[in-house]
């Protein structure tokens, strides 16, 4: 005879659960009416788990399903670009340039997964990463999770004189991109 049957509800891509209870019943059939909340940003796959356990507590095998919650994706937004309009590039060792960047998203600031800037001008790199981490002394960064994402950049004797267009944008965890924002750097002797 069955004693009791439980459920579990898990987060996507997680193995801790968001809630979880018994089952009632009425003569063979068993259900239960759930609620739980999530932050906007926590759209995904959820799993539900339900097993049973008899009177002498064997637990049975358990049976799972997806719970699909989905959202209508909004793309973050960048503004704010803060870097120097000129550098001087050093004879020898290198100087600091801050690189900085607000990025803000309707879905909420935890559905930002990436800021980042290139250079597309006068040849073209690899995505840097911005950091919105507090490290003043690493990134830069001021303050951490205010939207303000910066990285520190270095400045050597080998950069590259004359104009750089340098391209900012910001990613969700949808994989959605920001509209692109450029910024023109003059490096001079």
């Amino acid at each position: 005879d069955i004693r009791q049957v439980f459920y579990r509800i898990y987060e996507p891509r997680s193995s801790d659960h968001v809630t979880s209870g018994t089952l009632s019943h009425i003569d063979t059939v068993y259900s239960v009416n759930f609620s739980f909340t999530i932050d906007r940003s926590d759209a995904g796959t959820y799993r539900i788990e339900v097993y049973a356990q008899d009177q002498s507590n064997l637990v049975s095998n358990s049976l799972q399903t997806p719970l699909i919650i989905t959202r209508n994706n909004s793309v973050p937004q960048t503004t704010n670009i803060v870097t120097p309009d000129t550098l001087k590039r050093p004879n020898s060792g290198f100087t600091l340039a801050l690189f900085s960047l607000a990025v803000s998203d309707s879905d909420g600031y935890s559905d930002i997964e990436q800021a980042f800037f290139k250079r597309i001008f006068p040849s073209s790199s690899n995505a840097i990463s911005l950091f919105d981490n507090g490290d003043q002394q690493g990134s830069g960064d001021l303050l951490a999770g205010d939207g303000i994402f910066s990285r520190l950049v270095r400045i050597d004797s080998t950069a590259f004189l004359g104009d750089q267009i340098f391209l900012f944008q910001a990613k969700d965890k949808t994989g959605a991109f920001s509209d692109s924002l450029t910024h023109t750097v003059t490096i001079i002797p």
